[in-house]
């Protein structure tokens, strides 16, 4: 082995790599050696005056020098339309909270969605004709709907009622056709009710329910309710309506088949509109009062005054 020679320049320097001292003479940890009197080869030669130095062959450090670490990855941009469709609506409701048209917007904005939804949803849960893919999935899940939630529940509870009953008087027991003692008690008569429970009769039943409250919501709009005024048959429609959703939502999650999100989010909606307040009407003008009124603003009446300043004069 030969000894690694002193570098002549600052360039052979920058080239050379470092030694290693192992006991005896310095030695090269490349077998491919490049004395310093020969030229760098044509590999490097080709390469930019920046890359063929030291910090090339050997590669600097992860960090940087100016950052003090390694740089960050963004994440991907957001999107424009998005941006673009959330703003609008906060502007919106922002103008609207400002006009103090806002309770309005929102009462009959919801009033009309819900009536229109319902009522979809009840066509297609009594007429096979109207949407055949969704009447077939509803008949479907109808069955699975009745024999593992409603009936059993049916049949629990009324139960549990003739129990109370037979407790209060001695010969219920036998007209309901009681069966058993304690927790195996049943009654011939909860059989008989629970089997005229089924899934055919149910889902009309709920689809005529859904029908008839989604029209008088729509009947609603017609009158004071497109001012966003309660009314009355409008208001126990809602309330009619959010039972139905809770009701849904309970027997998909018991189910465990996923499609609980549908109600829950019609059911949040219902509640919605339920407590938005009306808008606040004007105040009516006294009997007495000096004003009435006019295309929907106050106005001073000008026979009442003219009446009062004749009488002051006289």
């Amino acid at each position: 082995s030969r000894a690694t020679p002193f570098p002549r320049t600052r360039r052979d320097a920058m080239l050379m790599p470092p030694r290693i001292h192992t006991g005896g003479a310095a030695r090269s940890p490349s077998p491919h050696y490049l004395p310093c009197s020969t030229s760098p080869p044509s590999s490097l030669r080709r390469l930019p005056r920046a890359s063929a130095t030291a910090g090339h062959l050997f590669p600097p450090p992860a960090l940087e020098l100016r950052g003090g670490g390694p740089k960050k990855v963004k994440g991907p941009a957001p999107d424009v339309k998005s941006v673009l469709a959330v703003g609008s609506v906060c502007a919106a409701v922002l103008v609207l909270n400002e006009m103090g048209l806002l309770a309005l917007v929102l009462r009959v904005t919801l009033t009309f969605a819900l009536a229109v939804i319902f009522l979809l949803a009840g066509v297609n849960k009594t007429s096979p004709d109207f949407h055949r893919p969704t009447y077939l999935f509803l008949v479907n899940l109808f069955p699975e709907c009745v024999d593992k939630v409603w009936r059993p529940l049916l049949t629990r509870s009324l139960d549990m009622c003739f129990s109370v009953a037979c407790g209060f008087f001695s010969g219920f027991g036998a007209a309901l056709g009681r069966e058993g003692e304690g927790e195996s008690e049943t009654f011939k008569v909860t059989g008989s009710i629970a089997a005229k429970l089924t899934s055919a009769g149910l889902m009309r039943a709920v689809g005529l329910v859904e029908m008839w409250c989604a029209m008088f919501l729509l009947i609603s709009l017609a009158g004071t309710g497109s001012r966003g005024h309660r009314v009355p048959l409008a208001e126990i429609s809602n309330v009619v309506l959010l039972v139905l959703m809770a009701a849904a939502t309970y027997t998909h999650m018991v189910l465990k088949d996923g499609h609980f999100i549908a109600p829950a989010a019609l059911g949040m909606l219902l509640l919605l509109r339920l407590v938005t307040p009306p808008p606040k009407s004007a105040p009516l003008p006294s009997k007495g009062g000096m004003a009435t009124r006019s295309g929907g603003a106050l106005s001073p009446n000008p026979g009442k005054a003219g009446g009062s300043r004749g009488a002051g004069s006289r």
